[in-house]
């Protein structure tokens, strides 16, 4: 649909920090606000308030952490 086209997604607000840093692994701490917005609607801002666990797998850094419902 039309509104797809026009979203607008400002991630300049979003932080990120090394909580602590073992050698093959990482907790990072993500803080801010993302803002999403459309044309002729009020802009809808969320609050950034995660962490997630990553884990070097082949020399590359992975996301780990599940979320269940």
């Amino acid at each position: 649909s039309d509104w797809k086209k026009n979203l607008t997604i400002d991630v300049s607000k979003v932080t990120y920090e090394i909580v602590d840093q073992p050698q093959d692994s990482c907790k990072i701490k993500v803080g801010g606000e993302i803002v999403y917005s459309v044309p002729k609607k009020d802009a809808k801002t969320e609050p950034q308030t995660e962490e997630y666990t990553l884990t070097k797998d082949n020399g590359r850094w992975k996301v780990c952490t599940v979320h269940f419902s």
